[in-house]
């Protein structure tokens, strides 16, 4: 399990050692909300999970997002086990990570909603890919909310598609991100 963590708890290590008043540049949840979205002609599938952990470090920047693949809840049960089971191998890949960096200089001392865009690597499924990504980003007193959405190749990250159901599953999926940071 230490292997399969090793990025995101060394990136979360980093930041907190790069940081001296941990509670003046640390924002974090617990409880940030990933979903994801494929539409086709047979099926609609969507899956959501409310327990996505995520630090940022206002400091330098840096971001770090830890999923627990099997918190992902679809409409049905079935859709479940099969993308526990089939697709996403929770058993062998339990975890998804990103870590990166914002790329513009942010004053989160201003209060306001700003674009951005990050920088970092995912590791899904076993596979590593880096990626620039963009969202919002809304600074309040105590708290700092991050949204964005964007897509993902299954075979990016080596998900593939039993033939079976080739049609009934896209080859793409829209990801959405909300996470609500509250200051540390």
């Amino acid at each position: 399990m230490v292997t399969k963590n090793r990025l995101f708890y060394g990136l979360f290590a980093f930041i907190l050692w790069q940081t001296p008043n941990v509670k003046a540049q640390n924002f974090v949840t617990t409880n940030g909300v990933i979903s994801f979205f494929s539409k086709t002609i047979m099926k609609n599938i969507f899956a959501e999970t409310k327990t996505a952990n995520a630090i940022l470090s206002t400091k330098t920047n840096d971001i770090a997002i830890r999923i627990n693949n099997q918190q992902f809840k679809f409409e049905n049960s079935l859709m479940e086990e099969h993308f526990n089971e089939k697709y996403m191998e929770s058993n062998k890949y339990p975890i998804s990570t990103f870590a990166g960096k914002i790329n513009e200089k942010i004053d989160f001392k201003q209060i306001g909603e700003k674009d951005f865009s990050v920088t970092g690597k995912f590791k899904i499924h076993g596979a590593e890919q880096t990626k620039t990504l963009t969202g919002k980003i809304n600074i309040e007193k105590d708290k700092i909310v991050i949204q964005g959405g964007f897509k993902i190749k299954l075979d990016e990250f080596k998900i593939t598609k039993p033939s079976v159901v080739t049609k009934e599953i896209a080859d793409e999926m829209d990801i959405k991100v909300n996470l609500e940071l509250i200051k540390k």
